[in-house]
């Protein structure tokens, strides 16, 4: 997997302390931050430090229950520089009360499994203000013993007290801190989208890699723990870091200069999904879209009517997987997908990893990237879901997979209304030089396609 350069690496990761609020903004110079008002618990007896110097309360606000391990055991958690605060636990409480202001409230609650070594040992539900909110918790099933596990709920509170119940289904329920995170009342206003003028099609820009794709460098992120599900029409998320999966189901979101990695994959998903019919008009643009815990469950991007504009993606099973229309790949890094020798998807047999593979759709436009590092195909154009037409593949460099593109009418009798047209491609294709292969059934228009390293024409397969 490709590595970001350094100066890339030090600007991405510089966070500011968490937020979990909705439409997030950057305030306009001037303007003084409000008074960091988040609550911070942990379950040590005494108060614990985490990496960024932020003190986390002793333990307090737990009804019943024991404390356990020590923040200074040395014990290592994966997933996490914040060792101390996973290190210890409350364990077979029943409730936790903490007296809050009237309003709504982002609570996580931050675990690790560190005493049982399998799945269905400890498992556990979880209310809020009496309502179930969390059911079937069960840590080491989701990431293994001694690894971070965040959980973010939405809670709103109107009697002056924030209160949590835990209920045990096997052993006992846990927790290792509680962060409790207002949301701000006051509704912040999409910011204007920028415009950007799409590249000529047919006419390659400059070799997309990782330095000119992804968070710009000097961008400074903040963290957002928990699955980010988007509901308001227009709304605008700028500079986050999101540890979660990415729900689209609103028009005309944009998402713009942040870090999607997604969570622990239990069924095949995209780290950033919009299969909402009426959430038209999703833009994501200069963010980096790579998976914290890679699986043959996670893709990239999953869906339709999305734009993808100087994106960085990596890491998945298929960088981005279109089943629909209005798609817009352009001036991006399709790269490194992650292939599994046994694939559930495949019967048991290898993953089809795919740069772009479309399962149908109409008005679609993939120009200008940099796709390579498939081991089956840059772009895999099939009609699984429906009818696949009226698709423009321009200007790419592209390489790798069986065959680098593969056109199959597969479920439909015939394909057709597709162009391939001014890519470049390299020579690393496990099927000699297969740079372009078509079903019979496929009607396509291929027009100087040429092999980068000589500028001669590549060949034109037959795929029967």
């Amino acid at each position: 997997m490709t590595s970001k350069s350094s100066a890339r690496t030090a600007a991405v990761t510089a966070l500011l302390p968490a937020l979990t609020a909705g439409v997030l903004t950057v305030a306009p110079a001037g303007v003084a931050a409000a008074a960091d008002s988040t609550v911070r618990v942990s379950t040590s007896p005494t108060a614990v430090l985490d990496a960024t110097g932020t003190s986390w309360a002793a333990s307090a606000g737990f009804t019943g229950g024991t404390t356990g391990g020590s923040a200074t055991s040395g014990l290592e958690i994966s997933g996490t520089t914040d060792d101390a605060l996973y290190r210890t636990e409350r364990y077979g409480m029943t409730q936790f009360s903490r007296p809050v202001a009237n309003g709504t409230y982002d609570v996580t609650l931050k675990m690790a499994e560190n005493y049982w070594a399998a799945a269905g040992k400890r498992v556990f539900d979880v209310s809020a203000e009496g309502k179930p909110v969390l059911t079937g918790v069960d840590i080491y099933a989701a990431v293994g013993k001694n690894t971070k596990y965040d959980r973010t709920v939405r809670v709103t509170v109107g009697d002056g007290t924030l209160n949590l119940g835990f209920v045990a289904r096997a052993n006992y329920a846990k927790v290792s801190a509680i962060r409790i995170t207002p949301v701000p009342t006051t509704t912040v206003a999409p910011t204007t989208a920028t415009t950007t003028t799409p590249t000529t099609s047919g006419t390659a820009s400059p070799r997309r890699n990782a330095d000119n794709t992804g968070v710009p460098a000097g961008t400074v992120l903040r963290r957002y723990d928990g699955n980010l599900t988007i509901t308001t029409p227009g709304a605008v998320y700028d500079s986050l870091d999101i540890h979660g999966f990415v729900v689209v189901k609103a028009p005309n979101v944009k998402i713009t200069r942040s870090i999607v990695r997604g969570g622990v994959g239990t069924y095949s998903r995209g780290l950033i999904t919009n299969t909402t019919s009426t959430a038209t008009g999703l833009v994501v643009e200069d963010s980096d879209i790579f998976p914290a815990y890679p699986s043959v469950w996670l893709d990239g991007v999953k869906g339709a009517n999305f734009t993808l504009r100087r994106v960085d993606v990596r890491g998945t099973v298929d960088n981005v997987k279109v089943h629909g229309p209005n798609v817009v790949i352009e001036d991006s890094y399709l790269h490194d997908s992650k292939y599994y020798a046994s694939d559930p998807h495949q019967g048991g047999g290898e993953t089809h990893n795919d740069g772009v593979q479309v399962l149908g759709g109409h008005n679609l436009r993939i120009r200008n990237n940099t796709i390579t590092g498939a081991h089956n195909a840059a772009l895999q154009v099939t009609q699984d879901f429906s009818a696949t037409t009226d698709l423009q593949f321009t200007g790419n460099y592209v390489d790798g997979g069986g065959c680098t593109v593969n056109m199959a009418h597969k479920k439909l009798t015939y394909m057709n209304g597709i162009t391939v047209s001014g890519n470049r491609f390299g020579r690393n294709t496990r099927y000699y030089d297969c740079a372009i292969i078509a079903t019979r059934g496929t009607t396509y228009t291929a027009t100087n396609n040429v092999w980068d390293a000589t500028g001669t024409a590549v060949r034109l397969r037959d795929g029967g």
